[in-house]
């Protein structure tokens, strides 16, 4: 059973590691706030319509929020899997953004090379997080970090995600265990129901699709960062059954929840 790797503070800043010994394939993986993925061991692949991305050991992937991938983890025959995420608080990159203003923005995914100092910043803000330091020090240091990447054009672009699909996901991310309705979030969020909706078809998407991603995303990363058992990550994400919730993780990611656990 894998040991808690995941961290997190309240300006939407976490961070966590995967470990795999198998390789496997994650379809349908929504990335709603701009991520880093620092690979250590192995190699990390987005697969998109128009192809695909690797990143080997060594390198980091730049995700821009908003995005969807299959993701493919392929271990290494000596170290296996080794990945360290960051997921950045909305917050934090639209306040870099507005003083450091640049058309050469992540507005999708790239891969990049670090140096040291790189890693150096990246290691400081997780370090922060995994001794809870204040957030005003943890604001700093990921300003620090998204400075480094700024010397190599690589800025997130706080506006490129599509917003209302990003509220809803934020909304529902902070308690899966509920059993969310439209009705409840159109309330929340100040509009009717046929609003909501006609707005996320224009986003293409649905409040259902978005409700099972959000709890999809959420149990893979309880699945990959803490040693929950399955029944524990099916209540974790609103699920009674376990047994459907394993059917639906299999559906959306074309794994299932065990093969996950006996991959790492």
């Amino acid at each position: 059973m894998p040991t808690i790797r995941h961290f997190a503070c309240a300006q939407h800043l976490e961070t966590g590691s995967v470990l795999q010994h198998k390789k496997l394939l994650f379809a349908q993986s929504q990335f709603a706030q701009p991520m880093i993925v620092r690979v250590v061991h192995g190699r990390k692949t987005l697969r998109y319509a128009g192809g695909e991305l690797v990143a080997a050991a060594g390198q980091w992937l730049l995700i821009a929020g908003g995005q969807s991938f299959d993701v493919l983890n392929e271990p290494d025959a000596a170290q296996g899997y080794c990945s360290q995420w960051l997921m950045l608080g909305d917050d934090w990159v639209a306040q870099f953004f507005a003083q450091h203003p640049t058309r050469e923005t992540v507005d999708w995914a790239q891969v990049v090379r670090p140096d040291a100092a790189w890693n150096e910043a990246f290691s400081r803000v997780v370090q922060g997080l995994q001794t809870r330091l204040p957030e005003t020090v943890l604001a700093a240091r990921t300003m620090e970090l998204l400075a480094w990447l700024a010397q190599a054009g690589a800025v997130f672009n706080p506006h490129s995600a599509q917003r209302l699909s990003k509220q809803i996901h934020q909304l529902v991310a902070r308690d899966t265990a509920t059993n969310w309705q439209i009705a409840d979030v159109a309330q929340r969020l100040g509009m009717s129901e046929a609003t909501l909706r006609r707005r996320l078809a224009h986003e293409g998407t649905s409040f259902r699709k978005l409700l099972n991603s959000v709890k999809m995303m959420r149990a893979l990363t309880l699945l990959q960062t803490s040693p929950l058992g399955v029944a524990q990550v099916a209540y974790a994400v609103g699920y009674e059954s376990p047994a459907r919730f394993a059917a639906r993780f299999r559906a959306h990611f074309g794994c299932t929840p065990s093969d996950l656990r006996k991959a790492a």
